[in-house]
């Protein structure tokens, strides 16, 4: 290296020992920061020591909400029964407190106590059935009585276990746990599901007629989801018409599963989502809204930009105007021209110059199936998603929680219980009626 007193060298060196300088004036400063932050953090541990579980109050007791409605309104408490089955006169000979002697009561209070009395024993039937000779048909005749054919259990007993099984999601262990323990009945787990098994293949014809009243139907919404059939995945399919709820368990995700139940000459609406199983289908589709919103929302809360934000609000103003233009839809003369009022608006969405990928991926996602997102101006009764269908397929996201199938033979009978089950529920809110309206049905059927 040269002198001091030479070139370059020297000027390298002061240039060094300057930028060495200015590296230690930023490590201190950055030293003092961890100093300062790992304080901060020693302190908040500290403080949460021993009630890490403590939830906060979001209010100060001061400011908490009293009990009760809000002042100047009427308030609101449990009604008075309708009818009381039992009362009860609590009276007092003596105090209490002292035991001295009491006067007559100056005052009656009243207090209504809800409960619900010990399950009753079993309840059996011994049906003397009178047979009979027919001079004119030449056969042996009997009465019938309001009884499930060929069953040892009551009408009562299978409502029961059908609404616990498939309504409850209680798996077949718990239940007959309840029937030998509380009811004294004796009862096994192969009763019980040869016993559905049987009911379901009595009502099989019910079930494919509402197969065929799906590919009637005007438009129907569709969706799936994953189930695990003897240790392998399979697929739960549900159809979802106006009044009818089929579910159909396959072990393929694919096309050919919604070709079999709506057929290949299927001419309503299919109402789905962006999945490519429903592309091959030649029916006019629906695709849902809600899923593309969802996707574009996505990407505007995980990735913050004004491009994203942007995109998100305008999809879900156009939806806004989908869903208020079907409140009150024009006459049918008028509709195709607002369909091309919608069309372009998404047009012009579509066309715009994005800088960012996944506003590019949303936009194309539209472009793909421009027209299929539109069906539902030229339909009003056809609504924009697909929630229907995805609200139908919770009690199977339920149900998988808390049992699975092990064979061809429960799979067929929990498709076709489920099915006239939902079914029912949507005429029927109480589970036992609708459960009881349904095993009614077996009388009409024959069992093939």
């Amino acid at each position: 290296m040269a002198s001091p007193e030479g070139g370059g060298g020297c000027k390298e060196c002061e240039r060094l020992r300057e930028e060495n300088r200015v590296l230690h004036t930023e490590l201190d400063t950055l030293c003092e920061e961890v100093r300062v932050l790992r304080e901060r953090l020693s302190s908040l541990e500290s403080s949460s020591v021993g009630r890490a579980w403590f939830k906060p109050s979001l209010k100060p007791d001061s400011i908490k909400k009293t009990p009760g409605r809000r002042r100047g309104y009427e308030g609101s408490g449990r009604r008075r029964p309708e009818h009381v089955d039992e009362v009860v006169n609590l009276e007092l000979d003596e105090c209490p407190h002292c035991k001295s002697p009491i006067n007559d009561s100056f005052n009656i209070r009243s207090r209504f106590v809800w409960d619900v009395p010990p399950p009753s024993m079993v309840h059996v039937t011994e049906y003397k059935i009178h047979r009979y000779w027919c001079c004119n048909c030449g056969r042996n005749v009997e009465a019938k009585a309001d009884m499930l054919p060929r069953f040892r259990f009551g009408l009562g007993v299978w409502s029961w276990a059908y609404v616990m099984h498939h309504q409850l999601n209680v798996s077949f262990d718990k239940i007959v746990w309840w029937m030998q323990e509380v009811w004294k009945m004796p009862a096994t787990k192969s009763a019980l599901t040869q016993g559905l098994d049987s009911i379901a293949d009595r009502l099989k014809p019910i079930y494919d007629g509402m197969i065929s009243d799906v590919r009637e139907s005007p438009y129907s919404h569709v969706d799936e989801t994953g189930c695990r059939v003897n240790g392998y995945n399979w697929w739960t399919w549900v159809f979802r018409t106006q009044d009818k709820i089929v579910y159909h368990t396959a072990p393929s995700r694919g096309s050919q599963v919604p070709k079999s139940i709506l057929s290949e000459d299927y001419d309503g609406v299919l109402v789905c989502d962006n999945y490519s199983a429903y592309n091959p289908l030649e029916c006019r589709k629906q695709t849902c809204w809600v899923h593309l919103i969802r996707k574009a929302r996505e990407y505007a809360e995980d990735f913050p930009s004004h491009e994203h934000k942007m995109l998100y609000h305008r999809i879900q103003r156009i939806y806004h105007d989908i869903k208020e233009y079907q409140k009150k839809p024009p006459p049918q003369q008028e509709r195709k021209k607002c369909y091309r009022q919608f069309k372009q608006r998404l047009t012009r969405l579509i066309n715009k110059k994005y800088e960012s990928g996944l506003s590019k991926e949303v936009t194309e996602r539209i472009k793909r199936r421009l027209d299929d997102y539109l069906t539902c101006i030229e339909h009003p009764e056809i609504p924009p998603h697909n929630n229907p269908a995805e609200q139908a397929l919770r009690s199977q996201v339920m149900h998988r929680k808390n049992s699975s199938l092990r064979s061809h033979k429960s799979i067929q009978t929990h498709n076709i219980l489920q099915s006239l089950l939902q079914t029912q529920l949507q005429k029927t809110p109480n589970p036992i009626e609708a459960t009881e309206q349904i095993l009614q049905q077996i009388n009409h059927t024959k069992l093939n």
